[in-house]
């Protein structure tokens, strides 16, 4: 403002006023971006979402605004409708610069994940993010339960590679199947846009999962679980057996890939919301198709790198250790920190994660 006095600046707080929020949405759609965000920038007929502290967005900014008047006059301002937070409007020529108010000094993005530590957005990046949340949701006992069930059935056999075929299809298959399921999560918050009142929602939904989980670190087997029901094991047993005793692997691998989808759909109560908030986090930015995929596929191949290592103990060993109930528990306490963690930061700092 002290450089340049003739600009006219119109400041928009999305979080509390619907009607810029609005704005926002249909300016991001005239513009053709993807997953807007804030702080957005409308200036000089373009939008520009994010804000890059290496000083990138603010030379962008910079080189789109107007050349210096000699005083300021009283061009029209955009038709953005003033902010119910009464915050000061200014325009440059009708084009309006559009922001958030600035975040105060000493914000962090970080988020701390159990195992992996503290993770910040803004320093490491989507990629690094992707990955360690990817991890930490890895980490749950429903489908490291099966595996490890499947490998004890298959180790007095002494087979190492009829092991390796049937844990690997079973841990391929499975990510597979989870990887389309963040693409639909991610392609309903590119649908739907933008919304504080989603991402309560989510955060809520978070919150109370996380609980849950925290409750069975403390009292596992009692009140209400996040985890795969009793009455569905026998099920699961049932085929864990008639893969293990088929004649031929062909056989075997069809009925593990069967095996993995049905375990994959129970398991999806285990991750109780992770799936839904990290996409959510991730539609927030600004990037490509191959980018939003990208991030997809990284969160995959953290998420299947647990059982992956399971596996590979699993084949060298020979082992036929099942999951005992500490080790669940310990694993409900990780996701349940993680749930919890993610889902405050929603509720109380969404921008951390924008």
């Amino acid at each position: 403002m002290r450089e340049r006095p003739d600009l006219r600046i119109r400041m928009m707080d999305v979080s509390e006023d619907h009607a810029a929020r609005d704005r926002l949405i249909a300016l991001a759609k005239e513009k053709g971006v993807v997953g807007v965000g804030v702080p957005a920038f409308h200036v000089a007929g373009r939008l520009i979402v994010g804000f890059d502290a290496s000083g990138s967005t603010e030379a962008e900014v910079r080189g789109l605004l107007p050349p210096r008047r000699s005083r300021p006059d009283s061009a029209r301002a955009d038709s953005l409708p003033p902010s119910a937070s009464g915050l000061p409007a200014i325009d440059t020529k009708g084009d309006a610069l559009e922001a958030r108010p600035p975040p105060p000094a000493g914000r962090t993005g970080a988020v701390t994940l159990p195992i992996v530590g503290v993770v910040d957005v803004e320093r490491v990046g989507l990629p690094v993010f992707s990955f360690a949340v990817g991890f930490v949701d890895g980490v749950n006992p429903c489908a490291m339960w099966a595996l490890l069930y499947l490998l004890t059935l298959l180790a007095p056999l002494r087979d190492r590679r009829r092991m390796f075929a049937i844990g690997a299809t079973f841990v391929f298959v499975g990510g597979l199947l989870y990887y389309a399921f963040l693409a639909a999560w991610l392609e309903f918050f590119l649908l739907v846009g933008l919304s504080r009142t989603l991402q309560v929602v989510l955060g809520s939904v978070a919150l109370l999962a996380a609980a849950v989980h925290l409750k069975d670190f403390v009292a596992f087997g009692t009140g209400p679980s996040l985890s795969i029901p009793e009455s569905a094991k026998p099920g699961i047993y049932r085929r864990a057996r008639r893969i293990v005793t088929a004649e031929h692997l062909a056989a075997a691998l069809a009925a593990v890939v069967i095996l993995s989808a049905l375990v994959n759909v129970v398991e999806l109560l285990c991750t109780a919301g992770l799936p839904a908030l990290y996409t959510q986090v991730l539609s927030t930015h600004e990037l490509s198709r191959p980018a939003y995929y990208g991030n997809l596929g990284l969160y995959v191949g953290a998420y299947i790198l647990d059982d992956s290592i399971v596996l590979a103990v699993g084949i060298v060993t020979l082992s036929q250790k099942r999951l005992q109930e500490r080790a669940g528990r310990w694993l409900k306490l990780v996701s349940g920190l993680v749930l919890g963690a993610l889902g405050a930061v929603l509720l109380l700092r969404p921008e951390w994660l924008q």
